[in-house]
């Protein structure tokens, strides 16, 4: 796992800003931006926020720390970190990365949505859903997303990786921030608000309302994928890791909060239904940017898909990089190789995702190809992912797991508690739940 632009040894970040706007970047995504609003608005709003909140901190901040502290330990991939806590971890480390192979090549599908929809909007239009994929645009915009994603890896963790990170994430804050302003500015915000940040206390006696926050958590934070261990291979020595990995997890939380005060507002504002699913922010929100005067409507729509592509690509190249790395810790390969391995296994799975969303509306049954992919990896992948990786780091890897812990200064045992036995329980609950909504809802006949 070495720099491109290195002959020396293993690829650091340069400082300890640029692994938190890396690791930042890397979870902060369009889990963030496009899915969080949808799912709250679908859970009851101010509801959704207070157990998601909780999951965060209490589930997915726990398991983000230990992929970051077993990343540091070994400076290796996720196969490779897997193997040296485990003599039984190599092949989960496999299955981990091959997710997160299935997990990046629909990925670049919504990014290359995202791509569209602001090269739309900076040429003035704002076309529907099915007007966009009517014809092959999907697939021509998936492979510019892979392009793009691509070449940032290409150059490297430090020129490609870090250079972007310090470069696009704080401009994703400013952009929301300002898309934030905007959106308080509307006439309908304080009934948003309402909506967004006063709970009904009703809602919170639901259980589902619970799990789809604690899926959320994982999603939005990136445990599960072998993201977070691969980017914890390349913090320095010096690196504290608790404060780190504690600011990474403010920084998602607070884009997941500025994306609902972006979102809510203009779809309260539009009279558009806030829960209306994943077609949100590609087909409820352009309607609402043609209520707006000639120049807002410009500037919102650029300024909101400019945001999401950003937040789409950081997380895409962090997905890249990690099945690359993990690439390299199983063949002898050079990184350039294992980049080009990669990429063209993401181009071959991610067409048919892609195909989905044209003229061809491939599918395997009645189910869309991309929506198979992002059940089998985006939700239950994830939710797999992040328990297999709290048992084999937190168990059998727990004693690396602790020195790196210790040795920036923390008292590793009380910060890995969570991770070792809530964290497994919850996402064992969750998968349970999981399955439950599938059988009633896809497999078994609606009202069945």
């Amino acid at each position: 796992m070495t720099d491109s632009n290195s002959r020396t040894g293993p690829a650091v970040f340069s400082g300890r800003l640029s692994f938190i706007l890396a690791a930042a970047g890397a979870a902060v995504g369009l889990g963030n931006i496009w899915r969080f609003p949808f799912v709250a608005g679908e859970n009851g709003g101010g509801a959704f926020l207070l157990p998601y909140l909780l999951a965060v901190v209490l589930l997915a901040g726990p398991a983000m720390l230990l992929e970051i502290a077993a990343g540091r330990s070994t400076r290796k991939g996720v196969v490779g970190t897997f193997t040296e806590a485990s003599r039984f971890g190599r092949w989960p480390g496999v299955l981990i990365a091959l997710a997160a192979l299935g997990l990046v090549s629909y990925y670049l599908v919504v990014t290359g949505w995202a791509l569209g929809y602001l090269a739309h909007a900076v040429a003035g239009s704002h076309p529907s859903f099915g007007d966009f994929t009517s014809g092959n645009n999907s697939l021509w915009y998936f492979g510019l997303a892979v392009a793009v994603s691509a070449s940032v890896v290409i150059l490297g963790v430090n020129r490609g990786i870090e250079t972007m990170s310090r470069v696009l994430v704080p401009a994703l804050f400013l952009m929301l921030v300002a898309l934030a302003i905007y959106g308080l500015s509307l006439p309908s915000r304080d009934e948003a608000l309402r909506f967004y940040l006063s709970p009904d206390f009703g809602d919170l006696s639901r259980p589902i309302v619970w799990v789809r926050a604690a899926g959320q958590a994982f999603f939005s934070v990136g445990v599960g994928m072998g993201v977070l261990i691969t980017y914890g291979a390349y913090a320095s020595e010096r690196e504290r890791l608790v404060p780190s990995a504690a600011a990474v997890v403010v920084a998602d939380v607070v884009v997941a909060i500025l994306a609902g005060l972006v979102i809510f507002p203009l779809a309260f504002s539009h009279g558009t239904d806030v829960a209306a699913g994943p077609e949100l922010a590609f087909e409820t929100l352009p309607k609402a940017f043609e209520d707006f005067g000639a120049v807002a409507s410009y500037s919102v729509a650029v300024g909101f898909y400019l945001a999401l592509s950003v937040a789409a690509i950081t997380s895409a190249v962090s997905l890249l990089e990690t099945v690359t790395a993990a690439l390299g810790d199983v063949t002898a390969l050079s990184r350039v190789q294992a980049i080009g391995v990669t990429t063209v296994a993401t181009v071959l799975l991610g067409i048919p995702s892609a195909l989905s969303y044209t003229g061809a509306e491939l599918r395997i049954g009645d189910v869309l190809f991309f929506e198979l992919m992002d059940t089998a990896t985006g939700t239950i992948g994830l939710a797999v992912g992040a328990l297999i990786t709290t048992l084999v780091l937190g168990w059998a890897g727990r004693r690396s797991v602790l020195a790196a812990l210790e040795s920036s200064g923390f008292p590793g045992a009380a910060s890995t508690w969570f991770a070792r036995w809530i964290v497994p329980v919850a996402i064992t609950v969750l998968l349970f739940a999981m399955t439950l909504d599938l059988v009633r809802h896809r497999i078994l006949p609606e009202g069945g």
